[in-house]
């Protein structure tokens, strides 16, 4: 990597050119130097600039170092049997993970983050996915809240003001006038907090640890092969590795892969489906913008918050502009709805109202909307860090209290927000010492939505709202009935909105002999009624991680569902017409399948597990509605579970 050319893209990610970016961050004014929010990307830009052609190599030695000498005593090449793999698996985790803990407690919390959201979410390794990146920072991140310093030191500079020479050990004050040509007298920087002592080997360091990260994300991905039975393999040298599965089994988990980044089904631990609405017509009362990483570097002027908020072009590079992070619609209305049957359970648990969760979401998108139509560069800092200070929790809960009572929710009818709810909300899920031991990097989370910093004031981190939202019900205990029957409507409404033909759902059906079978979904294609079995099944942590035992746990629970509605389709299939249904009579053939709210990983390519060669008999909402195209059923009535009508 040579220098960089003021026409060229600039490295910080941002999508301009160099000499709109980094190069020309700072302006004079009075005689002393002013400092940009985005400081610290002159400075990295530089840094990249010096290190060259060794960039990679200073960026890789940690981890290959620690890969090396965990794999080397182990007599490679070798090959061990699945048992064995897993184990030594753990080991390599462990010894990734120490390490990591290792380099981030050297540095205080808000130093990590600070420094690393003005990285670009960019793939940095070769052979890996944007989905990995998202997952790599997530690692990496919860490590940050895990292993983080908790005492301020000379890494952070905090003042009002703070002299510009000490930012980053005087390198954004070198950089600048190498630069510019020009020399600035000491100055001083409006309120803020910036990096301190900084130096290329603090730059590498940060750049090792995304690079670990990427090891830790890799060995979680080796373990859950494992537990499939696959066998680690290590090879000549000691320096790589994988894990081997049989062709079949690696057939099943690359579709496995294609079908959760092809289909779009979003859902909490417990099973709930979360809708993400992209059309930016149907917004209402009851939407939030939550951010996301922008791994797949589109462009601003496509994002829904650039459209919401109309950034002007003069702030996005002229288009170019590649935040770090996508901030999406979420239905929040929509999760109310689903949770609502549960609201006693969730208040035990919580200690404070799920409409009182529900508004205080809400009411921090209120704060954000308010703001950035008030200051559209507060917009671009969310775009790029997703985060904001704030200069006491009190003045959060004030905040929240303000904005969500002028401007309540409709659809949570009148509810009052007080502010002994808000604090409840905020300690819920606020950073502590206590809580951070509860950090698991192999599940990403829990992520804390509120880190307390110095004196009063604390930092609100938004990406953590989609953990929050996918997880808040997770560990709450109650008789979980009433969520088959949400889930049912949500998949019925679904298929109505993309012009299925709806038959019987929800309902009981009685035949002539008095026999009687529940069906949750069924709609009719050509001359087929498909009969649904809906479960909404939630994932516990260790299927996460790919435990073997809540692999076959799950397993069961899918063959169950299978089983079920072969059962309604073979009676169906005998009891064409009832006491209260019947089906019509250009109908020849009934087609039993199974839907659940997230993509299942299917352990076999037995034909009777598979509609089609992508969708198999326990497909997702998303995947329900592809089916319902005469291209993709053209084979079924030829399916073991194609029962012909007598």
């Amino acid at each position: 990597m040579g220098n960089i050319g003021r026409n060229k893209p600039c490295p910080c990610g941002s999508g301009k050119k160099y000499k709109h970016c980094c190069l020309n961050k700072a302006n004079s004014a009075g005689g002393s130097l002013w400092v940009q929010g985005d400081y610290a990307q002159m400075v990295i830009s530089e840094y990249l600039c010096e290190l060259g052609d060794s960039f990679n190599k200073g960026r890789e030695l940690d981890a290959m170092s620690i890969v090396a000498g965990f794999l080397r005593p182990l007599a490679a090449p070798s090959q061990f049997n699945p048992a064995t793999s897993i184990d030594i698996l753990k080991l390599f985790l462990q010894r990734i993970e120490g390490r990591i803990s290792e380099v981030v407690s050297r540095h205080h919390v808000y130093y990590w983050l600070h420094l690393y959201r003005r990285l670009a979410p960019e793939n940095w390794v070769d052979n890996v996915s944007p989905v990995t990146v998202a997952l790599t920072r997530d690692i990496l991140e919860c490590a940050f809240f895990k292993y983080g310093r908790l005492e301020i030191g000379e890494d952070l500079l905090i003042g009002d003001p703070v002299d510009v020479s000490a930012i980053m050990s005087g390198e954004y004050v070198r950089i600048l006038e190498k630069h510019t040509g020009k020399s600035y007298p000491i100055g001083r920087t409006k309120p803020g907090v910036f990096i301190g002592n900084f130096s290329i080997d603090h730059f590498l360091e940060m750049l090792s640890l995304e690079r670990l990260a990427v090891e830790y994300w890799h060995l979680t991905a080796c373990l859950r092969r494992a537990y499939k039975d696959g066998e680690l393999v290590i090879l000549p040298g000691g320096q790589e590795y994988h894990v081997e599965n049989d062709p079949v089994t690696e057939k099943l988990m690359q579709s496995y892969d294609r079908r959760n980044a092809s289909f779009n089904s979003h859902a909490t631990s417990k099973g709930m489906p979360l809708d993400y609405v992209f059309d930016l017509l149907k917004l209402g009362d009851g939407f939030v913008l939550v951010p996301s990483y922008n791994v797949g570097r589109v462009s601003a002027e496509e994002l829904p918050m650039q459209v919401f908020w109309g950034l002007p072009a003069e702030m996005t590079g002229g288009g170019d502009f590649r935040p770090n992070f996508v901030w999406l619609p979420f239905d929040l209305e929509s999760f109310y709805e689903r949770h609502v049957f549960l609201s006693v359970e969730f208040g035990d648990s919580w200690g404070f109202s799920l409409e009182a969760f529900v508004a205080c979401i809400h009411a921090f998108f209120s704060i954000l909307m308010i703001n950035g139509y008030k200051d559209l560069s507060y917009v671009y800092t969310l775009q790029q860090r997703a985060y904001s200070h704030w200069t006491s929790i009190e003045g959060v809960v004030q905040s929240l209290s303000n904005a969500y009572n002028s401007r309540p929710a409709s659809f949570l009818k009148g509810h009052i927000l007080g502010e002994e709810e808000i604090r409840a909300f905020l300690t819920a899920f606020s950073w502590s010492v206590s809580k951070r031991q509860q950090i698991d990097l192999s599940t990403r989370g829990p992520r804390p939505l509120v880190l307390p910093t110095w004196g009063n004031g604390c930092l609100v981190d938004y990406v953590a709202l989609s953990h929050i939202l996918e997880t808040a019900t997770h560990f709450i205990d109650t008789n979980w009935t009433a969520k088959g029957s949400q889930f049912e409507d949500y998949v019925t409404s679904l298929l109505r909105k993309r012009g299925a033909v709806l038959w019987e759902c929800q309902k009981e059906l009685t035949a002539e002999d008095g026999s009687k079978n529940d069906v949750d979904v069924s709609f009719i294609f050509g001359n087929t009624v498909f009969v649904c079995e809906l479960r909404s099944t939630g994932k516990s942590f260790a299927y996460e991680k790919g435990d073997s035992v809540a692999l076959a746990f799950r397993r069961e629970k899918i063959e169950e569902a299978i089983n079920d509605s072969d059962d309604l389709a073979r009676w169906l299939a005998r009891h064409p017409t009832g006491r209260n249904y019947s089906i019509p009579s250009e109908i020849a053939v009934v087609v039993s399948l199974a839907v659940f709210p997230t993509v299942e990983y299917i352990w076999s390519d037995n034909p009777a597990l598979w509609m089609t060669n992508e969708i198999p008999r326990c497909c997702t909402p998303s995947e329900l509605v592809r089916l319902n195209t005469s291209e993709a059923l053209q084979d079924i009535t030829h399916k073991s579970f194609a029962y012909f009508i007598k």
